[in-house]
C-alpha cells in the first residue's frame, strides 16, 4: 500500500512540472507592426487581437515557423488608427467582426488563398 501512494505522489508531481509548460504553450506570440503589435495563436494558426494603437500591419505568411491561415473573429476589432493592413498568401478566412470599429482602414490587401469571409 506504502508503494502506491508513494508511486501516485511521484507520478503527480510529473503532472505538476509539465503544467507550466502547457501553459506557455497556450500563450498568442507578439508580433510587430506600425504602432503596436498583432497577437498570433501558433496553435490555430490565427491573428486573434492587435494593440489599439496600430496604424498599419503587413503581416507576414509565418510567424516563429508557423503559417497564418486566418484572422481571427474580432482580431482588429477597436483598431480606430488603423489605416492598411496586408494579408500574406496563405490566408484562408476572415472571423467576422474582424475589422469592426476600424474607421480609418482604407486599404486592405487580400490574397488569392482567401476563402471565406465572416
Amino acid at each position: 500500500m506504502r508503494k502506491k501512494v508513494i508511486s501516485m505522489i511521484i507520478v503527480l508531481c510529473m503532472i505538476m512540472t509539465l503544467l507550466p509548460a502547457m501553459g506557455l504553450a497556450a500563450e498568442d506570440t507578439a508580433y510587430a507592426v506600425t504602432g503596436g503589435n498583432i497577437y498570433f495563436d501558433k496553435l490555430t494558426g490565427a491573428i486573434v487581437d492587435a494593440d489599439e494603437d496600430i496604424t498599419a500591419a503587413v503581416i507576414p505568411g509565418e510567424i516563429d515557423g508557423t503559417a497564418v491561415t486566418a484572422i481571427g473573429d474580432g482580431a482588429f476589432n477597436g483598431c480606430g488608427n488603423l489605416q492598411s493592413v496586408t494579408l500574406p498568401w496563405g490566408v484562408k478566412s476572415i472571423g467576422t467582426s474582424a475589422f469592426n470599429s476600424c474607421e480609418n482602414l482604407a486599404a486592405v490587401t487580400l490574397p488569392e488563398s482567401l476563402e471565406t469571409i465572416g
